[in-house]
């Protein structure tokens, strides 16, 4: 393997670290744009989120590049396991290892941080529908299968607390 090549990898995963960053930050932004019930900037961000993630998939074709040059046959294998191949202790290897931790911690905040706006926005969701839901309701009284009246629904709670 040659130094220069490890140095490259080395400086893509930097990058993609960075994109990572931007992308926790960016999340954080939709989550304060969603809370603030600004559509606007919601569609800012998620038009930002592409940009990033279409840099994180170039960061990483050129990590595949890397990896090819490097003569490491499987691409797909993790970079843990490439680590495990090269002399211990070498100063790129070290680090490549302090690397591997710094992005695994990013990724992963970043997927859990996606998971828990999703379901803020099925929240938020939930509460729409519900006060929707009175809106729905027939002008009309609607008898059920036994001529009485049916019941009425209470009105939503999102809804009486904004009126």
């Amino acid at each position: 393997m040659v130094y220069h090549d490890l140095t490259q990898l080395a400086a893509v995963i930097e990058e993609e670290i960075a994109v990572g960053e931007e992308l926790n930050r960016n999340l954080g932004e939709q989550r304060n744009a969603i809370i603030a019930w600004n559509v606007n900037t919601f569609q800012q961000r998620l038009g930002e989120r592409e940009v990033w993630l279409r840099s994180l998939g170039e960061l990483e074709k050129q990590r595949l590049q890397i990896l090819e040059r490097i003569g490491f046959a499987d691409v797909t294998a993790s970079l843990r396991q490439m680590l495990d191949t090269m002399p211990q202790g070498s100063p790129e290897v070290v680090r490549l290892r302090a690397l591997q931790d710094q992005a695994r911690k990013s990724f992963i905040g970043l997927q859990n941080g996606e998971r828990a706006l999703c379901e803020l926005i099925k929240l938020f969701l939930a509460h729409i529908h519900e006060a929707l839901r009175p809106l729905q309701r027939p002008s009309v009284t609607v008898y059920g299968g036994t001529g009485k009246t049916a019941p009425q629904r209470p009105v939503s709670a999102l809804i009486r607390n904004r009126v």
